[in-house]
């Protein structure tokens, strides 16, 4: 075919679809569909050159991990169990595929595709050009998908997989679960480099050049991340709840923010993975925890959990300058445990008769300069509104 010079203004006006629709992959929490998900592997093993595997299904990624890991620790577990149930299993699923587990095959099933699918694509694009093509459909389309689909769901999913292997476990375990999380295929989360690339097959005609990616294109719609070894491939259902935020970074306030049918749960406030407790038992949260908090992000993340009116009576500031209306405020000046410098904050009512802590400009001194700071107007001559919202 020639080689592709620019994209049409048809083709740009397509951007958008294909980040709606694998963004909806990326983030879907409907059960895997195991039927398809398991042809989609048997594909991606076929276009390694590999024999078909057993499938094992878990409940989410953590799972997915620890039952690899007890594949891996057979033999110590079969000499305590040799007379028991283990057995059957044993015998069941037959020495060939015991004996192989170990053997990660993502160089052949993952990797390898991605490279020999991306230097294809790459060599239609004109020479000339190409390197403005790429790059416009990969920040229209793959970066868009990504910031929202890896950047945080998958991301957080990674860190809390290898988090939730606690300290008493982590020496038999740990190091073995953060290996297998590489070892991943991302299914759904790989979404932002699959709509990429779905994007030059199907609009730009590279159905050849793309055709190593069908397996993973199945994967991706089918269910959430598999564990591919020689003879045996651990796969991890989908997750059962995935909030975002108005900004697309995973948030709720009230429960998890990503959570497995097996009970696998991240926790986040507005993108920050945040302890369960201060999520399900707010009392739990108060604002000595939160101002001790060492990582910055989480102690961001509490504060707003608990709310400037929370937090600046026990940082015991300094009123600087009040008013006797108290829908005008008083000024507080404050050390905040991540700042150098003064903080300030006005107290105020607003029309409801709640009193807020809003953050001001710290070079304020008085409740006019705060207010007019917040209306976005010169201090002088500022006249205070006759009515609160």
């Amino acid at each position: 075919m020639p080689k592709i010079n620019s994209l049409t203004p048809k083709q740009i006006a397509q951007f958008p679809r294909y980040v709606r629709e694998w963004t909806r992959i990326g983030t879907c929490t409907d059960p895997a569909d195991r039927p398809r998900a398991e042809a989609a592997i048997r594909r991606m093993y076929a276009e390694a050159g590999l024999d078909v595997p057993m499938i094992v299904w878990c409940g989410s990624p953590l799972s997915m991990c620890l039952t690899k890991n007890a594949f891996e620790k057979r033999d110590s577990v079969w000499d305590s169990v040799r007379d028991s149930v283990w057995a059957s299993v044993r015998d069941s699923v037959g020495d060939s595929v015991w004996d192989s587990v170990g053997d990660s095959v993502w160089d052949s099933v993952g990797a390898s595709v991605w490279d020999s699918v991306g230097a294809s694509v790459w060599a239609s694009v004109r020479a000339s050009v190409r390197a403005s093509v790429w790059a416009s459909v990969w920040d229209s389309v793959g970066a868009s998908v990504r910031a929202s689909v890896w950047d945080s769901v998958g991301a957080s999913v990674r860190a809390s997989v290898r988090d939730s292997v606690g300290d008493s476990v982590w020496d038999s375990v740990g190091a073995s679960v953060g290996d297998s999380v590489w070892d991943s295929v991302f299914g759904q989360h790989e979404s932002g480099a699959l709509a990429f690339y779905r994007f030059f097959r199907d609009e730009c005609g590279l159905t050849t050049q793309t055709e190593g990616l069908a397996g993973l294109w199945e994967l991706a719609q089918s269910c959430g991340w598999i564990l591919p070894y020689r003879g045996v491939c651990f796969a991890s259902e989908r997750h059962a709840v995935c909030a975002l935020n108005d900004r697309g970074v995973i948030h709720c306030a009230t429960g998890p923010a990503i959570l497995y049918p097996d009970g696998f749960a991240v926790h986040a406030w507005n993108g920050i993975r945040v302890p369960a407790e201060w999520i399900g038992d707010r009392a739990s949260l108060t604002p000595k925890i939160a101002l001790t908090e060492a990582n910055s992000d989480r102690r961001r993340a509490a504060i707003e959990i608990l709310g400037w009116d929370a937090i600046i009576p026990a940082l015991d500031g300094k009123v600087i300058d009040a008013d006797s209306d108290p829908f005008r405020g008083q000024l507080y000046d404050v050390r905040l445990p991540d700042r150098a410098g003064p903080a300030r904050f006005l107290k105020a009512r607003c029309g409801t008769g709640v009193d807020h802590f809003l953050p001001v400009h710290p070079d304020c001194k008085t409740v006019v300069e705060a207010q007019a700071f917040m209306a976005g107007r010169d201090p002088k001559g500022f006249v205070f509104p006759t009515t609160r919202t």
